[in-house]
């Protein structure tokens, strides 16, 4: 289906949820070749078209981006993504935006350390949403960490998440959640070198997030981007590994109780 244009600028749709056949939301981000700044882009689909709908402007100059975006409801629907922070150092703040049936508002979300980005988003409900990304593990250290974010109905609350022993980086790609107090994470891992890159899965329990052992068939270049789960022992993520030579497709299904690589058929 055509989705509108846009007069003379650049635009992506990086995620979509949708509630029914007649009722989803896509977001993104826009720009023009003359103005560099990104600006959020949301469109929602009522059954027939596409419509443009407005969402708040960039914070700072660097601009923002919504990477995600789950719906609950027509009425209830959060995205997620980051915005620029002009401070020299190209680092990046955490960002939420809420609909609710009429309109876009921005949503205060923490960002540890001094940046940090939210890849995915999942919402059971319009008081129940867990957003996952990565964060700077400290002021002035470049290193990226899991980060895992709860929203209450009111507010956004930052979660404790482990980081696989010995990685020198890590972060979520995505999250699925079939109730308040069920959801699955998935991305990577990298080692200390940088150079060999891990499978990363994590289970949110309604109380913590537990690591789950991951296959990496490749070793050093694999990665989870994303998941759905049907009920709490049942998940699937996709992504890629790096086999010899080049990347080839990937899928895990989790059972409950372990992960297990999943044959996919490759061109």
């Amino acid at each position: 289906m055509a989705t509108p244009a846009l007069a003379n600028s650049g635009a992506s749709l990086n995620g979509v949820s949708c509630t029914s056949p007649s009722s989803c939301m896509a977001v993104g981000n826009e720009g023009t070749p003359k103005n560099p700044t990104l600006f959020t882009l949301a469109e929602s689909w009522n059954g027939t078209a596409w419509r443009f709908l407005t969402t708040p402007p960039p914070l700072t100059p660097g601009g923002t981006a919504l990477s995600t975006v789950s719906c609950a409801s027509p009425s209830t629907c959060m995205a997620a993504g980051y915005y620029g922070f002009s401070n020299g150092f190209g680092t990046s703040l955490t960002l939420s935006e809420q609909w609710n049936g009429t309109a876009w508002q921005r949503r205060d979300t923490p960002t540890p350390g001094n940046s940090g980005v939210l890849a995915g988003v999942s919402c059971t409900s319009a008081t129940s949403c867990k957003a996952v990304g990565s964060h700077a593990v400290a002021t002035g250290n470049p290193g990226n960490a899991t980060l895992a974010e709860q929203w209450g109905g009111k507010h956004w609350k930052a979660q404790p998440t482990p980081n696989p022993a010995g990685a020198g980086a890590a972060g979520f790609d995505a999250v699925s959640c079939t109730s308040a107090s069920t959801c699955m994470a998935t991305g990577a891992s990298l080692d200390q070198t940088g150079e060999n890159q891990f499978t990363l899965a994590e289970a949110w329990n309604g109380t913590n997030w537990s690591l789950l052992h991951t296959p990496s068939p490749g070793s050093f270049g694999d990665e989870l981007h994303g998941v759905s789960c049907a009920s709490a022992p049942a998940c699937m993520a996709v992504g890629e590994f790096t086999g010899i030579g080049n990347e080839m497709t990937l899928a895990e299904s989790w059972n409950g109780a372990s992960w297990s690589v999943v044959k996919t058929p490759r061109p």
